[in-house]
Formats: C-alpha cells, structure tokens, sequence
C-alpha cells in the first residue's frame, strides 16, 4: 500500500500541496510522514499473516511491469525442474496511473504481504515493499535488473537530482533487508556496496540467466530468423542497434528525440549500407516500428550497437557486439546522476559526443575487439556453463 499511497501523492502536486498537508509543512517532510506511517501500518498486518506457516515456496515480486522478465522465468523454470515439489509465485504489476487503480493496487499489496508471510524465498529484482518490513521470515535475494552496472543508483544518487533525499531513504528504508544481492563480476563488486550500502560479504557473484540465455548459439538462432522474418530489411546491410539508458525527468524526452534525429541524419547517407534499430528504455514509452522485440532480443541480429549509460552494453559484450558511445548530454547527466565507471579510460571505446564524430567512426570499421573483451573479463563472469542452476544452488538451502 505504501507505494501505491505515495506514488500517488507525488504525482498529485496540486492535491497534495493543498489539500492533505498545511501549507507551512515541506512536500519532502510530508512523504516521509506518510511513508513512516505506512510502514507501521504494513509491518502491524505483516505480523498478523506470520501466524499462518511457511510453505516451500519462492516468491519473485517486481513492481517496474506487469510482465516477468526473462531472468525470472528462466529462474523459476529452473526451480520448478529441480526442486518440482517447491512452489514458485509470480507477482509482478507495477503501479497504475489511475486514482482508481491504485485504490486496487492497495489491495494486491496485501496478497504481497501474505506470500512474503508464507513464501520461504523470496527473489527481487529492485527496490519493493520487502525493505518496509521488520524482519522478514523469508530468505531474501537481489536478483537486481541489469547484469552490470554503469549508471549511479541508490545510496550512491543521495542528494542528486535523479536520486533521493537522505530523508526519503531513511524513511523507505532503502535496500533494506537483503541477504544475498547477485553480482555479474568482480568488477563491479564495489559498485554495488556503495548502490545498495551493504558489505562485500551479502555480494554474491552470479550472473544473471539472461547471460545463460545470450550465450544459448541456437536460442540466438531461432530469434534472429523470427525477428528476420517479421523484419526482412535486417536482412540487408549492416544493423546498428541504438539502445540509450532510460532518463527519469519526462522533459528529457524532446532532447532523446533530438538526439535520434540527428543520428538518424548521420547515418542517411549510408541508408543503403546501414539500418538504425532504435530501442528506448522500455519505461520510457518511446515507440519504435520494433517494439514486437524486446532490446535483449534485437541483440541477436546487431552488428553494432550504440548506447550511453545503459548497462545493456553488459549484454552486448557477452556477444562480442562492437559498442560504440553517444553520450549527447553527457555534462548535465554527469552533473544529475553520474556513473561508477570513468567514462573516459574504462570503456572499451572513446565516446563520442556528437552524431556525425559517432557514424564516421563507425565507417572506419577499426574496432578494438581486445578491448571489449577485456571489458566483458573485468565485469562479467562467464566461466560456468550452469549459471541459472548455480542461483537455484545459492536458494537450495532454504527449501524444504
């Protein structure tokens, strides 16, 4: 309920500000009122549904979509295979944009509560309702998005703009209550103490199952023919993915937009040699004529593939894609969220900071592909060929 509530009453300034609070109490103070009260509300039927008894059960909860992603149900397919006795629960909804749907919204957050009661594991995939809990009874682990990390998040965004209050992740608890969080690498170990502000000890080095699925040659196959064939210009030339990071302030999206024009501008003049996929942030809602596949999918038929701050370059190392960078607003993204890796000496190639500099680079066709997989070995560790099963390893002690 407390997401439901406060995403609400951000979003709804006008009611907020004028109707529910005084005008002399701070809209920031005002939230972490509210959350510090939901959370004792939370926490009170919590306790009441821990007097029904754990089952053999995992719960997957995700609260960014409706749908599972492909680390999940490849995880939850793996469990059923080996441990066909255990139960596994899939809740995944975001939260609706109604007033009226996040009235239900607070009732399906009771059904989450009640299988976190009940579940004796419980896998994650971002920030939830799991942190609002004082001691959960279920084992939990971060199986967090992205097989890598770029981008700043968490305790590390504190005080910027694309980050929260100190205030604010006190009051949500932020990260609160994991006892596992999945690492790709050794890498970025670091990056994920500072993120979600835990010891090296809680990292638990495992990719995610998507690298198992990325690295599957007849998976690759078969999604290639499928998008060729529901695309046969990609048949044709040489196909460069452009899968830019997503940006959370909505007045961004006119500068996204520009800067795909002016990419698309570059590359007119080799319209022949080259086709531009373009693939925004599924939360940015920036349709494309390929929104039939998902980015993860587009990998299987990219050539190149150009990003920022996305940690889909992750995905595109582990298929030895050459990566180029297009950060168009590098300054301010630096100045508002900043990333963990040094943008000018850690990538596996220079940025390029205007279109026209990017396309004429990659006409030069001189890739250095010892640098991406140097880039892949730093973060990214491929040396198990089981590596869904190996998380299902980690889960195995808990379950009955």
């Amino acid at each position: 309920m407390v997401n439901s509530i406060v995403v609400y009453i951000y979003r709804v300034d006008f009611l907020y500000s004028k109707t529910l609070w005084p005008n002399h109490v701070k809209r920031g103070d005002s939230m972490v009122f509210v959350l510090r009260v939901a959370r004792i509300i939370l926490n009170a039927i919590y306790i009441i549904f821990k007097i029904f008894p754990q089952k053999n059960k995992v719960l997957f909860l995700r609260q960014q979509s409706d749908d599972p992603t492909l680390d999940i149900l490849m995880l939850r397919d793996k469990i059923r295979e080996l441990h066909p006795n255990c139960k596994t629960v899939l809740m995944c909804k975001s939260v609706p944009k109604s007033f009226f749907g996040k009235i239900g919204y607070c009732f399906y957050m009771l059904g989450q509560l009640f299988q976190l009661a009940t579940c004796k594991v419980v896998i994650l995939d971002s920030y939830s309702i799991v942190s609002l809990i004082k001691n959960p009874r279920p084992m939990v682990v971060q199986m967090w998005h992205s097989i890598g990390t770029m981008k700043k998040f968490g305790y590390s965004t504190i005080g910027k703009k694309e980050g929260h209050s100190r205030a604010m992740a006190d009051a949500m608890r932020m990260h609160k209550n994991y006892d596992y969080i999945l690492c790709a690498g050794k890498g970025y170990v670091d990056h994920l103490c500072q993120g979600f502000g835990y010891p090296k000890e809680s990292i638990v080095v495992l990719p995610l199952p998507r690298a198992e699925y990325l690295l599957d040659q007849k998976l690759q196959a078969e999604k290639k023919s499928k998008i060729l064939l529901a695309h046969p210009n990609l048949s044709r030339g040489i196909n460069v993915l452009y899968a830019p990071t997503y940006r959370k302030d909505p007045s961004e999206a006119e500068n996204f937009k520009k800067a795909v024009s002016k990419l698309e501008e570059a590359f007119a003049p080799y319209a022949e040699d080259f086709n531009l996929i373009v693939k925004a942030h599924p939360l940015a809602n920036i349709s494309s004529k390929y929104d039939d596949f998902s980015t993860v999918d587009m990998l299987s038929v990219a050539d190149v593939m150009i990003s920022d701050y996305s940690c889909m370059i992750y995905e595109g190392a582990i298929m030895n894609i050459p990566i180029y960078f297009y950060p168009y607003d590098f300054n301010d993204y630096m100045r508002e969220r900043d990333t963990y890796i040094s943008y000018m000496t850690d990538l596996p190639s220079e940025p390029h900071f205007d279109a026209q500099s990017l396309v004429s680079h990659i006409l030069q066709n001189s890739y250095d592909m010892d640098a991406l997989k140097n880039f892949k070995d730093m973060y990214i560790d491929l040396s198990s060929d089981t590596i869904t099963e190996d998380i299902v390893k980690l889960i195995e002690p808990y379950l009955s």
